[in-house]
């Protein structure tokens, strides 16, 4: 199970039913945090991850938000056993690839859950997306597209 999305890294709120504009979009291009804070940006990231087949690490990143907004223990246990079967563990089917020291931590979790129990795995994560799916998804002819959308004397030349 796979849990909705609340907020980024930073713990900054998602800006929810925001009006999509022109603006809006060039913000997601400025840096990795403005489209995380965005909830159309993080459903557009999505959409572009999993036409590439890369979405597993946004959703393990998206389900650690949901956790760590969780304040009721008997949840806070059954997300982190979720999250743990779903995203880290070595028969995961959606398995997300963290270094040794954040599998020692993960496994950590399962014995001692809390709400910030996956903070350095997440962190790990972001990195990898801030520094690869999300570059490849601003210079992506879909988010040039998008873009576009809102210049119709710019639709013709968006490139790959």
């Amino acid at each position: 199970m796979v849990f909705s999305f609340l907020c980024c890294c930073s713990s900054a709120t998602v800006t929810p039913f925001e009006p999509l504009t022109v603006e809006v979009v060039r913000e997601w291009a400025a840096n990795f945090d403005n489209l995380l804070k965005s909830q159309r940006g993080q459903e557009e990231f999505l959409k572009y991850l999993k036409k590439e087949h890369s979405e597993c690490n946004f959703l393990f990143w998206q389900s650690c938000e949901q956790l760590r907004v969780q304040t009721n223990q008997g949840t806070v246990n059954e997300m982190i056993r979720t999250i743990y079967h779903d995203f880290l563990a070595p028969e995961a089917d959606m398995q997300i690839n963290i270094n040794a020291a954040n599998q020692g931590i993960a496994r950590e979790a399962l014995e001692h859950p809390a709400p910030h129990a996956f903070d350095p795995v997440q962190q790990e994560i972001y990195g990898l997306m801030k520094r690869d799916s999300y570059g490849r998804y601003i210079r992506s002819y879909r988010y040039k597209e998008l873009l576009a959308s809102f210049e119709p004397e710019a639709t013709n030349s968006v490139t790959n």
